[in-house]
C-alpha cells in the first residue's frame, strides 16, 4: 500500500508477485492517461480500486469507478484511465488465462449460484457514448510478450459505431 506515487499510470506499476499464470502489481498513479492509450495483448487485467475515483474509457464505452470496485479489462481492449484526484492506489492483476468466476460458484447452466460472493446485478458494463470521429496520430502503448511497443493509429481508437454488450 505504501508504494511511491508516480505521475504516469504505466510507470507507477510495481510488480510484487508473479508466476506463469499471473502477475500482481501495486500502483499509485497521480495523473490520468491523456497522451496515450494502453492495450495489454498478453493478459486480461483486473484492477482493484483501493483509493481514488475516476472513469475507465474504452471502445466499449465509459465505466465510472470508486473505492472498492473491481474493473475487468479483457485482453486486447484499448483503454485510458481518467482519475479525478492525484491520490490513487491500485492493485492490478494480469491474468494470462481468462478471467471467469470459479466453477464452484456456477450452476451447470453457467449462472452464478446463491452462495457466490456476488451476483449478476453487481456487474456493470461500460456505457457507450458517442464515437470519437477524429483523424490524427494516436499512440497506443501495447504490451506483447512482456515488452511495450508504441503503435500509432491514424484515427481515434474509440471511433466505433457501437457495442451492444454481447460477446
Amino acid at each position: 500500500y505504501k508504494v511511491k506515487p508516480v505521475a504516469d499510470y504505466l510507470e507507477s506499476r510495481v510488480i510484487v508477485l508473479f508466476n506463469n499464470d499471473c502477475q500482481i502489481s501495486v500502483a499509485a498513479p497521480q495523473e490520468s492517461m491523456t497522451d496515450y492509450f494502453y492495450k495489454n495483448a498478453d493478459a486480461d487485467e483486473v484492477i482493484f480500486i483501493h483509493e481514488g475515483t475516476g472513469k475507465l474509457k474504452t471502445q466499449y464505452g465509459e465505466l465510472p469507478f470508486k473505492y472498492g470496485d473491481y474493473i475487468v479489462i479483457p485482453r486486447g481492449a484499448i483503454y485510458q484511465i481518467e482519475f479525478e484526484t492525484k491520490e490513487n492506489r491500485l492493485l492490478i492483476t494480469e491474468s494470462f488465462g481468462p478471467i471467469q468466476p470459479p466453477k464452484r460458484y456456477l450452476s451447470k447452466y453457467g449462472q452464478l449460484m446463491e452462495h457466490a460472493p456476488y451476483c449478476e446485478r453487481d456487474i456493470q458494463k461500460p456505457q457507450f457514448v458517442d464515437a470519437i470521429d477524429e483523424a490524427g496520430e494516436f499512440l497506443i502503448k501495447t504490451k506483447k510478450k512482456g515488452q511495450e511497443y508504441p503503435i500509432y493509429y491514424a484515427h481515434h481508437p474509440f471511433d466505433v459505431v457501437g457495442w451492444d454488450g454481447q460477446e
